[in-house]
């Protein structure tokens, strides 16, 4: 029986025997902060949560709704940079040392927290939630058919695009429904726009770096591929990683690339800028556009992404993240209605939604009308509602691992080596495959 299965099975159970029924309320990272609201009092319970700026904000936000449900429960909040949350958490797990009552867990992380011991099983709980939220966030919280988190916020992908560029080069972007196509019309925006001899506008970034693992990710996840399956073991040396890398390969080869790195500094000032015209990416990267490049309102617009071949897949996933109760907490009552109070009210997450852009993996948001509102920051269109559609079409398969963000590494140094031709997509996956296998043996 596989793990859906199973999960079924236990959610018949707990349903019989508690007669519980799921909730169906419709009413990212600098910093270093505490957020407290209010003096301690000696009936209060205080829980305390890790997270980054854009959870953090998340949570200061609701805090105070949660104190109307909750008055006698403290919340916390304690902002690192994302990655020091990561560093903190699996330091405290290994030492020993002190953990937060709460974590805030990205989808790549949650599995090595679960794996290691740091959090707490809360299948039970969970269960009667389990139809509530896109079934694909549920593997990123469970291993061995147990429950050890929530679904927060969803990470479905589109393809950012500027307006100005398309329409300036009198491109329709409802014509590009295929790789193939996006390559053409990649190769008549890129271009000299001002004489000088040099390309100064291109179709879309591929650095060497994180960006490209990213890509592929997205890439091989679209073609309902995974870097691993159920049983533990690497699944990367295929056809559908080889498609993956090609394609990438392609788009560099023909031109219609440049170097630019995600999240440096040159890349915010892109962002400002109209020198790009697209980004394959999440759609929380609608947030981070908006707080950058206030100044680009109208300027934007989001398509879905290009199918390998006409008539498949438009979809694919990066990021999103979930709330769970650590293993440590003096206070796991208290820290599951925080989290239950986060994720499963309907009203909790279109809140945080339409204040931090944070897009909800809890399905009863999508009827709420948000969804269907046109946005002045792409130009008067509807993307909710896309992101929603191509979410419902995403390919089951994909699984991340408690080695994930290892694996990650290896692809950084490998996809680079590929794409500057030292070795060909297959040998670059037998490489890789064997070195993800002395991981997931260790």
């Amino acid at each position: 029986m596989n793990e859906k299965a199973v999960l079924a099975a236990l959610l018949i159970a707990v349903l019989l025997g508690s007669g519980c029924t799921s909730v169906q309320d419709t009413a990212q990272y600098e910093e270093t902060t505490t957020g407290e609201t209010g003096a301690v009092t000696s009936e209060e319970t205080v829980i305390t949560v890790w997270a980054w700026n854009i959870v953090a904000d998340s949570l200061n936000t609701m805090i105070p709704e949660f104190n109307k449900e909750y008055p006698d429960i403290k919340v916390v909040v304690e902002q690192y940079p994302v990655n020091e949350v990561q560093d903190k958490m699996i330091h405290a797990i290994t030492t020993g040392g002190e953990m937060p009552d709460v974590i805030a867990a990205e989808g790549t992380i949650a599995k090595q927290y679960i794996v290691m011991g740091g959090l707490l099983d809360i299948t039970e709980k969970a269960l009667p939630y389990y139809d509530d939220f896109v079934e694909y966030k549920w593997p990123e919280v469970s291993d061995n058919d147990r429950i050890y988190g929530l679904p927060w916020d969803a990470g479905p992908v589109g393809v950012f695009y500027r307006r100005d560029v398309f329409e300036r080069e009198e491109i329709d972007p409802a014509t590009i429904e295929t790789w193939d196509d996006f390559i053409e019309v990649g190769k008549q925006i890129t271009k000299d726009t001002d004489g000088d001899g040099e390309v100064d506008q291109y179709m879309i970034t591929l650095s060497s770096k994180n960006d490209a693992v990213d890509l592929f990710e997205m890439l091989v996840q679209q073609q309902g591929g995974s870097f691993v399956n159920s049983n533990g073991e690497a699944t990367l040396n295929n056809d559908i990683s080889i498609n993956a890398l090609n394609l990438m390969k392609r788009m560099k080869d023909d031109g219609i690339t440049v170097n630019l790195g995600y999240f440096t500094p040159e890349f915010y000032d892109e962002l400002k800028r109209d020198n790009v015209a697209v980004y394959v990416q999440a759609v929380w990267f609608g947030g981070l556009i908006k707080s950058i490049a206030p100044d680009t309102t109208g300027l934007w617009g989001v398509f879905p992404m290009p199918a390998f071949e006409e008539g498949g897949a438009r979809s694919s996933t990066n990021g999103g993240s979930n709330f769970a109760v650590t293993s440590q907490t003096e206070h796991p009552e208290e820290s599951w209605k925080l989290i239950e109070f986060l994720t499963t009210k309907a009203s909790s997450q279109l809140k945080m939604y339409k204040e931090h852009n944070t897009f909800p993996a809890l399905k009863s948001t999508y009827t709420d009308e948000l969804f269907e509102e046109s946005e002045e920051f792409y130009g008067d269109q509807a993307t909710r509602s896309m992101f929603v559609e191509t979410q419902e079409k995403l390919p089951p398969n994909w699984i991340y691992s408690a080695e994930h963000t290892d694996i990650g590494h290896i692809l950084d140094t490998e996809i680079s080596t590929f794409l500057s031709g030292e070795k060909t997509a297959e040998e670059m996956l037998e490489d890789v495959e064997e070195r993800v296998n002395v991981i997931l043996a260790s």
